[in-house]
């Protein structure tokens, strides 16, 4: 297991197995005190909450305010400690609005990335018996909301069946049909806060149905101090300890609301994440290089926090596969205006490494449920070429993304992630309308059920589905599909999903082949790849990345690559430059801290092919010629080093220059 990807979905599944452990002791243990049968009576709301888990009395003084204390015991069912539990209640006649704080409680919410073993947490739950039977049924309706290393989680999920449970079975419901927020403040001894909004019919089967008026039975519960030992962990529920059964929970009565005038906001409710749209500026909040760059962030070691800080405040765009929002914020703390998506692949089951897998078993089954299989049903594995800057196994199972059921599971969760990481949309690592030769059965025939234009059909549903995931919100979408290798002149590939999305990659050349293999693959980079695709993309008002691979990671490759950037660059277009074999690898590069300021027009051409663009600070020069050329210029220049240039430059072939004012 891939304990990095434990805030999410990890504690769920410690939660659970520990948890058939903790029944067995907690529903037998002596002195429980137990409310069976008592009512919690739910008011009608007149005022919309704000969820920001900040509970203030303008929000809530409509609300059904009940306390109690909960004296807390542990697994031997002896008492630790006590707390002041204050909830308040209210609904209209589409949403359930819970808040709560228990007071006098320290924060314990930490796992060290790499053991299981140092696991502490605190966790709220909240149960429901759906159909009032005194039982719990599997499926049956539960919310749980905790924070971890800084990070707040509400999740929507459901009773799992102890079958279910052993054969490692997501309980996360999807889609998620709660809103809302935990806080936690250390003043006046310490409390926590939550806020939540839960539709009365979501028309999820996993959820209750219920309406104003109806009743329903219920329990919340606190766990203190939640670790694998169990050691410290103190426990208590709201009207009983029972985890196992209902018989002795209380009611919910919700209010009628028949009649009564519909709840008005108080104040806009804070949009969550905050993402941009293409026409928002991404200019720098804090003064930092003038070339856009972008960032890959795919490995653990690139967490680490002076990695956050310096990425944060020297790239203008960053790529993630870790959807976490203690790191989105360390990254937007050093930039608000930094934009973040979480990197993914439509055509993998990446499980633990990126979908926070509960456990490896999770991964497994879904990849035999959803995968791309062979006439003779084996599953095909990717056999493309691999990205060296990567640390995981790419040679993965590939997924059917013409299967409903892995469209769904996906879409739900790339949306679950962004929300939960604070992100500002997904960047889908390669879409392609063609079948590309390493996703065919071996043999090169076609995978089963498949025909050339089928695949092109499924891509476009599947990205559909994806776009519908995103309906009503700001967050965009990328994806990787616009590139061409020297030679392919045809019309540019993957056109259609353009129109439908925020933007793309061209990869030049990707792990296919580097931009200075030869003199062809230099030319083509610069009047193929920048000049008309960069250039024609970008002009439609889509953002673009363009990922550059080198065979040599020299100062002559990087300024070439950059150089010709630089002539079509405008604020939807980000640059990055790896040796091929780092290509997905966190790097940087010295020249892109050059301070050239704004451009002052498009790039001009010469007579001897040269072409230049000048800049607020400075100029850009590039010699896409095979020969050596030589200019005048006509002010005074240092390069990006900061060594003086004479009235003259002389460019070797296929070669650029980044001259700053002097």
């Amino acid at each position: 297991m891939n304990t990095r990807n434990f805030p999410r979905l990890f504690p769920k599944k410690v939660f659970l197995k520990t948890l058939i452990i903790f029944s067995l002791f907690i529903i037998q243990a002596p002195g429980l005190s137990a409310q069976p049968g008592a009512t919690l009576q739910s008011s009608v709301a007149k005022t919309l909450p704000t969820l920001d888990g900040r509970i203030e009395s303008s929000e809530w003084s409509d609300a059904r305010k009940v306390s109690k204390t909960f004296n807390l015991i542990n697994i031997q069912g002896q008492k630790t400690e006590s707390h002041l539990f204050t909830l308040y209640i209210k609904n209209d006649d589409k949403n359930l609005y819970l808040a709560g704080r228990l007071d006098n409680e320290e924060h314990d919410g930490v796992m060290a990335e790499a053991d299981l073993n140092s696991l502490t947490m605190d966790t709220f739950g909240l149960n429901f018996d759906n159909n009032n039977n005194g039982e719990l049924d599997s499926g049956e309706d539960k919310k749980s909301f905790f924070i971890i290393n800084q990070a707040p989680f509400v999740m929507d999920e459901h009773r799992l069946s102890w079958m279910e449970k052993l054969s490692g079975t997501e309980e996360s419901d999807e889609p998620q049909n709660i809103k809302g927020q935990i806080t936690h403040s250390s003043e006046s001894g310490g409390y926590y806060q939550f806020e939540l909004s839960i539709p009365l019919n979501s028309g999820d089967s996993l959820d209750f149905q219920l309406q104003p008026g109806h009743k329903i039975r219920f329990n919340l519960f606190y766990f203190d101090k939640f670790s694998v030992s169990m050691k410290e962990m103190g426990f208590a529920g709201w009207f009983s300890d029972n985890t196992e059964s209902s018989e002795d929970w209380g009611y919910l009565q919700l209010a009628d609301t028949q009649g009564k005038p519909p709840a008005t906001a108080m104040a806009p409710v804070p949009a969550k994440p905050t993402p941009r749209t293409s026409a928002q500026p991404t200019s720098k909040a804090s003064a930092s290089q003038d070339i856009q760059v972008f960032a890959q962030i795919m490995n653990e070691k690139d967490l680490k926090p002076e990695n956050l800080k310096f990425v944060g405040s020297h790239f203008d765009f960053v790529l993630s596969s870790f959807p976490f929002k203690k790191f989105t914020n360390q990254l937007k703390h050093e930039n608000p205006n930094l934009l973040v998506f979480f990197f993914t692949n439509p055509y993998f089951v990446l499980g633990d490494k990126f979908w926070n897998a509960s456990s490896q078993s999770e991964v497994k089954a879904a990849e035999q449920m959803y995968s791309l299989k062979t006439s003779s049903n084996k599953i095909i594995h990717y056999g493309g070429p691999t990205y060296g800057g990567m640390g995981f196994d790419q040679n993965l199972p590939l997924m059917d993304i013409r299967n409903p059921k892995w469209q769904n599971y996906f879409s739900s969760q790339v949306r679950k992630h962004i929300d939960l990481g604070g992100m500002d949309g997904v960047f889908l690592d390669t879409m392609d309308e063609s079948l590309p030769a390493w996703a065919m059965a071996p043999g090169n025939i076609l995978p089963k059920g498949y025909t050339h234009g089928g695949w092109k059909q499924a891509n476009h549903s599947f990205l559909k589905k994806i776009i519908d995931a995103f309906a009503g919100t700001d967050l965009q979408i990328i994806y990787n599909g616009m590139s061409r290798v020297p030679g392919d002149k045809g019309a540019l590939p993957n056109r259609e999903m353009l129109d439908v999305t925020d933007g793309t990659t061209i990869e030049s050349y990707g792990v296919y082949m580097s931009i200075d293999k030869n003199d062809d693959t230099k030319r083509w980079y610069f009047y193929n790849t920048i000049l008309q695709d960069l250039k024609s993309i970008s002009a439609l008002g889509k953002k673009v990345l363009i990922e550059v691979s080198g065979d040599k990671d020299d100062e002559a490759t990087r300024l070439y690559a950059l150089t010709s950037f630089l002539m079509v660059q405008n604020a939807q277009t980000y640059f990055y430059f790896t040796k091929q074999s780092e290509a997905g690898g966190l790097h940087w590069r010295p020249e892109w801290d050059a301070k050239l300021g704004k451009p002052l027009g498009s790039y001009q051409e010469q007579a001897n092919r040269i072409h230049s663009r000048e800049f607020t600070n400075g100029k850009v020069l590039v010699n896409p010629n095979n020969t050596s050329m030589t200019i005048e210029l006509s002010g005074k220049y240092k390069n990006w080093k900061g060594d003086r240039v004479g009235t003259s430059l002389s460019l070797p072939a296929y070669s650029g220059a980044l001259l700053l004012n002097n």
